[in-house]
């Protein structure tokens, strides 16, 4: 517990610390976030290097409490490095295409899969399909890391969101690690959540500083190596028997806000013959701002949900996996549904 508690506070001090420093840089050089401003929820001139204070701060922390010669250590190092390095860039310069996003994403899922070993081997019985074969283990791990890390750039729209669903997530899966008995893994969790708090100081109320690029696909995949590990984990020593079998679900309650977004985002622009990775204001922060939701409802609307399915996971354990996948989206199908239906409401009222 001690080492828990101070790789949060190493991590948080650090990137208190260094904000102010990347904010007075940024004003020096006129690094602000201004790209795509069309499809943003915030003001001009504003930092978006605050990823570089999360993954500096994250980093050396773990340096310093990890094993850095376990395989598992240095396959998450590496691969949060190479997916922080391409959001940096686009967030400096500009100009990286999705597809050149995609195939550094691609590399980094390939390193967590075969050198760390993060990876799904069973689907738990969901759709009556138990054990996978090396090869699907494979595939779908990668486009599982791939989807998750995207998904989490996309939620980085309004002030303090994905920053607090990162918080979330990733507190979530440290509580389970230590119950698990995983001190590595815990202590990846709280050191991503520290650096994550020490960014909100700045973040979360009209920013004066945002995550980027680097940052939220940073937070995006620590998020799935750890619930990658997590059903590993879980089905390898197991504390509740009445919940084993549902760890794909409870990952999924944790990650449900970035994962149905970004599902339903993509859906929707594939159906209209767009790229999935085509900017576009359809986002569910989107629609609550629409409707005159200021950032710190949203952000506190969208955790607020997120923690309520989580709670709902675990209060529905005595349903199978299949049940409990489909009762978590038709709740959120519900609640798009009741967005979706203000938001055209609100179009129909003379201004």
């Amino acid at each position: 517990m001690c080492d828990l508690f101070g790789v949060f506070c190493i991590s948080f001090i650090l990137t208190v610390i260094k904000i102010p420093i990347i904010i007075d840089y940024c004003d020096w050089f006129e690094l602000y976030d201004d790209l795509e401003f069309h499809r943003k929820c915030h003001g001009l001139g504003t930092s978006r290097l605050g990823g570089v204070a999360i993954f500096s701060a994250f980093m050396l922390s773990m340096l310093l409490l990890l094993n850095i010669q376990n395989d598992e250590v240095v396959a998450l190092l590496i691969s949060t490095g190479v997916v922080f390095f391409i959001g940096l860039k686009d967030d400096i310069l500009g100009g990286v295409l999705p597809v050149e996003k995609v195939q550094v994403q691609f590399l980094a899922a390939v390193v967590l899969v075969f050198i760390g070993d993060y990876k799904i081997t069973s689907m738990y019985g969901l759709f009556g399909i138990y054990e996978l074969s090396e090869l699907s283990a494979a595939v779908l791990s990668i486009g599982t890391v791939v989807f998750v890390v995207n998904a989490f750039n996309f939620i980085d729209g309004v002030d303090g969101l994905a920053g607090t669903i990162g918080f979330i997530v990733n507190i979530s899966f440290g509580i389970l690690f230590l119950k698990l008995g995983n001190t590595t893994m815990a202590l990846v969790s709280f050191g991503i959540t520290g650096a994550i708090a020490g960014f909100l100081r700045y973040n979360f109320v009209s920013g004066t500083v945002f995550m980027g690029d680097g940052g939220s696909m940073l937070i995006g995949l620590i998020s799935i190596s750890s619930a990658l590990r997590f059903l590993t984990l879980n089905g390898q020593n197991v504390l509740d028997a009445d919940i084993a079998d549902l760890s794909p679900a409870i990952a999924l309650a944790i990650l449900i806000v970035p994962v149905f977004d970004g599902i339903r985002v993509i859906l929707l622009r594939l159906s209209r013959g767009k790229s999935p990775f085509a900017g576009d204001k359809n986002h569910i922060h989107h629609k609550l701002k629409f409707l005159g939701f200021s950032d710190v409802s949203i952000v506190l609307i969208l955790a607020c949900f997120n923690v309520w399915i989580l709670i709902l996971a675990f209060s529905l354990s005595f349903l199978n996996i299949t049940e409990l996948i489909g009762v978590l989206f038709c709740v959120c199908i519900i609640f798009n549904i009741w967005i979706t239906y203000k938001k055209r409401k609100k179009k129909l009222i003379p201004m």
